[in-house]
């Protein structure tokens, strides 16, 4: 008989279940198993000889960052991590950029947060800061199920968002809450940059073909200059046009995705749903 190893919980819901009630059921990635249709939410019941999984997933969980944590106050080596700096009182750790936005970090606090370690061993580097770490991780599907597994394990995160109004640039961020959220969807499934302009293409500001243009990596018809002239402030990180993982995301699609996102986070919790078995 086939044996089925947990290799890790993703994420946890209630479930109403026929003369039950409610139950608590995890989102459970099995060994070997590796298709989104694989997962399968399990009640405490059926992981009985997967305890350690839980309890590692609900430390994971209990990790997660509150928003605040990142503009609190930063150690004396600033690094990005602020509050959830582990080295704040070690002088002799010195800070990198992170690689892909250039903030300062400690290898260390990507690599010792539990929150990030399912993934953080399969980033290019150990230098990277907290939101870019989400957003390189969900664009290079570095999670198991790819985006519709980093959505169950981060959207938790993007969800103590209060409202979109302190989104004012389509941040590492902002794009994560994007993404996890189902607010905006990559254009291309396989693509893990800004993509380039086809032929022929004119920028949707200027009207013009001429020079260089940047085209969305979240819909068809958004190509622009990069000039302040075309973009105005929704230019976006320097990262978003250097870093091959990190998604460039055009004027129109910006405000699309606060206002997605802003009716996602408005509407009311959902109810517990119907349970499904194998």
């Amino acid at each position: 008989e086939y044996q089925y190893t947990v290799e890790l919980v993703l994420a946890k819901r209630e479930a109403r279940v026929a003369r039950k009630g409610i139950i608590v059921e995890y989102a459970v990635k099995w060994d070997e198993w590796d298709q989104t249709p694989d997962m399968t939410w399990e009640p405490p019941e059926n992981l009985s000889n997967a305890k350690e999984e839980v309890v590692k997933f609900e430390r994971r969980v209990a990790a997660m960052p509150s928003r605040d944590a990142f503009s609190g106050p930063t150690a004396s080596s600033a690094c990005c991590y602020a509050t959830c700096c582990k080295v704040a009182d070690r002088a002799d750790v010195e800070t990198s950029q992170c690689f892909v936005c250039a903030k300062m970090v400690h290898s260390a606090c990507a690599t010792q947060h539990l929150f990030l370690e399912p993934f953080i061993q399969k980033l290019d580097s150990a230098n990277i800061c907290f939101d870019c770490a989400l957003l390189v991780a969900m664009v290079e599907k570095r999670t198991p199920f790819g985006i519709a597994g980093a959505r169950l394990m981060f959207e938790p995160y993007y969800l103590q968002l209060r409202g979109v109004a302190a989104l004012t640039e389509p941040s590492p961020f902002a794009l994560g809450a994007f993404i996890a959220t189902g607010s905006l969807k990559l254009v291309e499934a396989a693509t893990t940059t800004a993509r380039s302009a086809t032929a022929g293409a004119k920028c949707a500001k200027c009207k013009s073909a001429a020079g260089e243009l940047r085209a969305c990596s979240f819909c068809k018809g958004g190509i622009y200059h990069d000039t302040p002239a075309c973009l105005g402030e929704q230019r976006g990180p320097e990262a978003s046009f250097k870093h091959k993982s990190f998604p460039w995301c055009c004027p129109k699609c910006f405000q699309k995705g606060k206002a997605a996102l802003s009716k996602h986070l408005a509407a009311p919790a959902p109810a517990p749903t119907k349970r499904r078995g194998r």
